[in-house]
C-alpha cells in the first residue's frame, strides 16, 4: 500500500462519501486539514485521529458521526478551527485543552448531545456576547451537563438557559 508521507491538505467535502474514516488516515502525519464535512460519512471519531498531530484546521460537520469526540482528540495541539455541527455526537468533552475564542452558535445543530464540557480552557472575551451561544442549545433537548467553568467568559448570563433539557432528574 502506497503512504502519502507528504500530503498537506485533504480536501474531500461536499460529496457524497459514506462509510467510516479510513484507518489509514492515521499515517498522514504532516497533514495540516483535514475537510470531510457534508457527506455521509458515519460511526464514531476515531481515537486515531489523535495521530495526526499537525492538523490545524478539521471539518467533519454535516455528516453522521455519533457518540463522543475521543479522549485522544486533545493530542490535537495544533487544532486551531474544528468543525463538527450537524451531527449524532452525544458527548464532547474539551476540557484543560487551552481552547481560545468563542464558543460557536452551530452547537445548537448537535441535537442529540448529552454531555458538552469546556471547562478550565481560555474561552470567551470578557465580553457582553460571549454566552451567545446558549441560546442556541435549547435545541439540544437530551443535554444534561454544561460544563463551561474555568475560562474568560463575560457578560450577563442568558436567560435561555432556563430552556435546556428539562428531562434531567437528580437520583
Amino acid at each position: 500500500m502506497c503512504h502519502y508521507t507528504k500530503l498537506v491538505v485533504l480536501s474531500i467535502g461536499a460529496n457524497r462519501l459514506e462509510g467510516q474514516i479510513p484507518r489509514q488516515f492515521s499515517t498522514l502525519t504532516k497533514m495540516k486539514l483535514l475537510s470531510s464535512g457534508v457527506n455521509n460519512l458515519f460511526g464514531t471519531i476515531p481515537p486515531w485521529i489523535g495521530n495526526c498531530s499537525s492538523v490545524f484546521r478539521m471539518s467533519l460537520a454535516k455528516n453522521n458521526f455519533q457518540g463522543s469526540i475521543p479522549t485522544a482528540f486533545g493530542r490535537l495541539s495544533k487544532l486551531k478551527v474544528f468543525t463538527v455541527y450537524d451531527n449524532y455526537l452525544t458527548e464532547i468533552d474539551l476540557s484543560q485543552n487551552n481552547l481560545t475564542g468563542k464558543l460557536l452558535d452551530d452547537l445548537g445543530s448537535l441535537k442529540d448531545l448529552v454531555i458538552l464540557n469546556f471547562d478550565d480552557n481560555i474561552l470567551g472575551s470578557g465580553k457582553v456576547d460571549d454566552l451567545s451561544f446558549i441560546n442556541f442549545l435549547a435545541n439540544c433537548t437530551g443535554l444534561s451537563m454544561l460544563g463551561i467553568a474555568g475560562n474568560h467568559f463575560g457578560g450577563v448570563l442568558p436567560s435561555s438557559i432556563s430552556y435546556l433539557s428539562n428531562q434531567y432528574s437528580q437520583a
